[in-house]
């Protein structure tokens, strides 16, 4: 015959709950140290202008259009200073 669990029926729900809460703030902890790396590489340019449009893309997700906005810049600007500033760009190893 099987024994009965004495624990409450929602005790392994709790658990889990808190596992993923713990997993979710380390992954807010990478993301954030991703960023301030992303951030160290960018501030290294330069040109102002390549420096607002990657942080623009890269740290506030902004889609294209958003931010030729912005920056009053057409598309086809936004694409040079992209291709441009990845071109500059040193990552650390």
């Amino acid at each position: 015959s099987r024994t009965r669990s004495t624990e409450a029926p929602f005790t392994k729900m709790v658990h889990k709950v808190l596992e993923l809460e713990e997993k979710a703030e380390r992954l807010k902890n990478q993301c954030e140290n991703l960023q301030s790396e992303i951030m160290g590489v960018i501030e290294e340019l330069a040109n102002e202008d390549y420096k607002s449009l990657l942080i623009l893309r890269y740290l506030q997700d902004l889609e294209w259009g958003l931010i030729c906005e912005k920056l009053c810049i057409s598309k086809r600007t936004a694409m040079r200073w992209h291709k441009d500033a990845l071109d500059e760009i040193r990552i650390p190893e």
